[in-house]
């Protein structure tokens, strides 16, 4: 029996521990660490498109608006991350583009985003059918013409089938996105 406040010396043998190589951290983190960065909600608010526009600029051109400076504190952190993940809480180019409480931005945003590092885009929300099924199909238009991988709103039951859950890979591991939300009607849309 030890007495309080005695301590334990372990005895270990030496010559039985394996020498592992010491690694730079650096290649510790590359190939053991996976690092996934997620923002959002991303929404798009009145005052936030009008300030984005170009002056000049055409307000109906969805490449008219300039959102450099909404992802100028984020951009190194989500280029910073193996995957940078958005939650993208809104309709892309369905005109007008408007705010709370139906949204609809310019196609810019989600381009600006992209350039940030955005990897992935989140899009089941309860904003996604703000403009009706015109307003959906123009924001996956506008998500496949930028080629980054979205989740959460299919074209059909097949593409459903096919692309949920959405698998990436990111140094050697797959990793699932599954992305939804709880019921919400919209009958009048069939």
């Amino acid at each position: 029996n030890r007495a309080a406040g005695d301590s334990i010396t372990p005895i270990i043998d030496t010559r039985v521990i394996p020498r592992l190589p010491s690694w730079p951290k650096e290649l510790v983190k590359m190939y053991d660490t996976i690092e996934i960065a997620f923002i959002g909600d991303i929404m798009q608010h009145g005052g936030q498109i009008k300030n984005a526009l170009i002056p000049g600029k055409d307000p109906s051109d969805g490449n008219s608006y300039n959102y450099e400076s909404a992802f100028r504190h984020t951009g190194k952190y989500l280029k910073g991350a193996d995957i940078a993940v958005a939650n993208m809480e809104f309709t892309l180019g369905t005109l007008p583009y408007t705010g709370y409480p139906q949204f609809s931005a310019p196609s810019a945003i989600a381009s600006q985003a992209k350039e940030s590092g955005i990897d992935l885009f989140l899009l089941a929300n309860n904003h996604i059918l703000d403009k009706g099924r015109n307003g959906l199909e123009k924001s996956l238009n506008i998500y496949d013409t930028l080629g980054v991988p979205y989740t959460g709103v299919y074209r059909n039951s097949d593409s459903e089938a096919m692309e949920n859950p959405l698998v990436m890979e990111c140094k050697g591991v797959k990793i699932a996105f599954v992305d939804y939300l709880q019921p919400v009607s919209y009958t009048h849309l069939r």
